[in-house]
């Protein structure tokens, strides 16, 4: 099981296949948040049950099994259902946010994206899980 360091109250998981992004995306968040990544969403199921994070990073696009996918699975799962995950992709038509939110997920970050944007839609859902428990 994760052991989460005191300081850190929130974890999110990152479940990306792009080292670059993933790279990027611990840079940013690490002095925040425990960070825990998987390059596929095949048993990520396991993990987020075991690790339960505050919310989830998932590309949209990943082998097999797709963000969107992983996104529709955990809303449907009763353990799982209150765990927000946003949907990242570098590929939008413009429908990538309502793509996202009917597949349950709580946002769409189109990649590339801006810092600031990302830390808000991260900083916002965390906030929420923790008044919900």
């Amino acid at each position: 099981m994760l052991d989460v360091p005191p300081r850190f109250e929130k974890v999110v998981l990152v479940i990306e296949d792009d080292p670059g992004v993933c790279e990027l995306l611990n840079t940013v968040l690490k002095g925040d948040y425990q960070v825990s990544f998987l390059q596929s969403a095949i048993g990520a199921l396991h993990v987020v049950k075991r690790v339960r994070p505050n919310v989830i990073l998932c590309a949209g696009r990943l082998p097999i099994v797709g963000g969107y996918e992983f996104a529709a699975h955990l809303s449907r799962d009763p353990e799982t259902v209150c765990i927000p995950v946003i949907v990242m992709s570098g590929w939008d038509d413009g429908t990538g946010e309502e793509r996202a939110r009917r597949f349950g997920a709580v946002a769409f970050l189109p990649k590339p994206f801006l810092l600031a944007e990302l830390r808000e839609i991260i900083g916002r859902h965390t906030s929420e899980i923790l008044f919900a428990e």
